[in-house]
């Protein structure tokens, strides 16, 4: 592995993650110090000692699923795992042994009586006695908790669901890309007129810096990469660009944004999906044009395309096999003179002229070429070495459309459809509007596939679900053999779903998508959640050991453990 944005943003997170260990040792440690530095690092660590081991453990199994993973998805987040994990193990080493080593040379209680740290302790003091005052009265109102927790369950749920999803969130880097189609076998001067249209356009509209083209005069399909001058206005631009473009005649044009990250993720538009079938290429063009006029009607999409073309013409020649065998004419000799005629025969003598030597290439003009009247004036010759007519006298022209790709998937004949997205559209929300127009308006034998980009996030999202659940149920196992308890891991687990409340609230507040990294950060937040109910559920049953009733143990243990649970969590914030 390298040092990239992903490995990157895993150090980051480590920082916060080893200073978490550290913090929970060293606040021990400091509420064991009496008079003896030594005593209170041996008592203090040997207290914290078996809670840092399943802290550390519970964050190494959260991320060991990751190592299942196969495809895109699992080449970019298992290097993010490895790194944290291995952090993570070192972290859990450091506190255990270098964080008690210092304590016992460095920690005395000369900062105690420094006026600043004395006022900081009567705040925190104050907070404590705030929250036990709290917790003691939702410890006696269990049935409005369970009902405020319901309610924030399900305000949780509808958030999620309200959310945009995507793979890769858009950066916005100031650029465009503009994709034209022009209809296939088009010139490359009927390319060009079209395009000098889109530069007008661009030229029109402020806010474009700089404009790159490049032209395909065999598939049609061209590209403009748009450099903005303020990345702020990418949007108005790109609603600007697509509404001036929607109505021009003679080629098809749909702009969207692009970044440097997003690129390498299934190049090109969101939403692409396969229609296969045994029919013929006709028959499929029917559907998918039926497909496409649906999608077409519904704002979100934009820019709706296929990569099959019928007007791609082509000419069938056929020759009147009995009749040029009785005359002795070769076939071979038709069909190298029509060859010569419409693609060029160079010949072997070149033309020399003022010193420079330049090909002999024999043809028709191109404006001709659709053109079969020469065939006239074109004679052949029969095996005696007699002109018996013109070869229009022995051949049939047929004309007719045809595809120029015979594309196939998965064995069968197919149509790949493409388009874009309005903005602050949700990949979900218009993939599943897809399947519903599909569902439909396919008729029997013809059957849809995700690709590109589409079945890039599919296979995502089933990733992440898989290591989801995957890390909650090896979180369970390893705190059972850690607490040797079935129902203690409950509790520890059950706070998480609470988190990942929190979290989709301030998603939506923010305007933030579930992608690729918010997933990680769910992730992550596993094994943070777990961490701070491992320290909580640890020391009450130690409380519970000494005859402590249940609510008792329950408060003195959220007193004790308050300070490292907040220290932690503004470290990892």
């Amino acid at each position: 592995y390298s040092i990239n944005l992903i490995t990157s943003l895993a150090i980051i997170l480590s920082i916060g993650l080893i200073v978490d260990d550290a913090i929970v040792v060293l606040e021990n440690i400091k509420r064991n110090f009496q008079n003896d530095r030594y005593e209170a690092v041996v008592t203090g660590t040997s207290e914290i000692f078996y809670p840092v081991i399943a802290m550390t453990l519970t964050l190494v199994i959260v991320y060991l699923p990751v190592a299942f993973l196969t495809g895109a998805i699992g080449d970019i987040i298992r290097p993010f795992a490895y790194t944290l994990a291995f952090a993570v193990i070192v972290s859990g080493i450091c506190s255990l042994t270098i964080t008690p080593s210092m304590c016992s040379q460095l920690l005395n209680k000369k900062h105690l009586h420094n006026k600043y740290i004395i006022n900081f302790e009567k705040a925190i003091d104050r907070l404590i006695s705030s929250y036990l005052y709290f917790l003691k009265k939702c410890i006696n109102r269990k049935l409005l908790v369970i009902l405020f927790m319901a309610i924030l369950f399900l305000i949780g749920g509808f958030l999620l669901f309200t959310l945009r999803s995507e793979m890769i969130p858009q950066e916005n880097y100031g650029l465009l890309v503009s994709g034209i189609s022009v209809p296939e076998n088009s010139s490359l001067a009927y390319q060009e007129r079209k395009m000098q249209i889109v530069s007008s356009a661009y030229k029109n509209i402020s806010g474009i810096n700089n404009c790159f083209t490049y032209l395909n005069s065999s598939s049609g399909e061209s590209n403009a990469m748009l450099i903005l001058s303020n990345y702020k206005k990418t949007d108005s631009v790109e609603e600007q660009l697509n509404n001036e473009l929607s109505n021009e005649k003679g080629f098809k044009a749909f702009t969207f944004q692009t970044s440097a990250v997003s690129a390498g993720f299934g190049s090109g538009l969101p939403i692409q999906f396969v229609l296969t079938s045994n029919s013929s290429y006709k028959n499929l063009a029917n559907i998918s044009g039926k497909i496409m006029d649906i999608l077409n009607k519904k704002n979100i999409f934009k820019g709706v395309k296929s990569d099959l073309d019928l007007s791609n013409q082509e000419y069938s020649v056929s020759t009147n096999d009995s009749l040029i065998n009785d005359l002795g004419i070769p076939a071979q000799s038709i069909a190298e003179s029509i060859s010569a005629l419409y693609g060029g025969y160079q010949l072997e003598n070149n033309y020399d002229s003022s010193g420079s030597s330049y090909p002999l290439i024999v043809s028709i003009p191109k404006d001709q070429q659709g053109d079969f009247s020469p065939l006239n004036n074109i004679f052949v010759l029969n095996n005696a070495g007699k002109y018996l007519g013109p070869i229009a006298n022995f051949v049939q022209i047929e004309n007719y459309s045809s595809p120029s790709d015979l594309s196939h998937f998965d064995g069968m004949r197919s149509v790949t459809i493409k388009s874009g997205l309005a903005n602050n559209i949700s990949m979900q929300s218009s993939m599943n509007k897809v399947e519903s127009v599909l569902n439909k308006a396919l008729p029997k034998g013809v059957n849809f596939y995700w690709t590109g980009p589409s079945k890039q996030y599919l296979d995502s999202s089933h990733s992440m679900s898989f290591v989801l659940i995957s890390a909650l149920i090896f979180i369970y196992l390893m705190l059972t053999i850690q607490f040797k308890s079935f129902t203690d891991p409950l509790i520890i687990l059950f706070t998480i779903p609470l988190s990942f409340v929190g979290a989709v609230i301030f998603l939506k507040i923010t305007g933030g998508t579930l992608n690729i990294y918010t997933k990680l950060g769910f992730l992550t937040l596993v094994g943070l959640i777990a961490k701070h109910g491992i320290l909580m559920v640890h020391y009450a049953n130690r409380l519970r050991q000494t005859a402590a009733s249940i609510n008792e143990a329950i408060v003195l243990a959220a007193a004790k453990r308050f300070r490292p649970i907040i220290m932690t969590t503004f470290a990892m914030m």
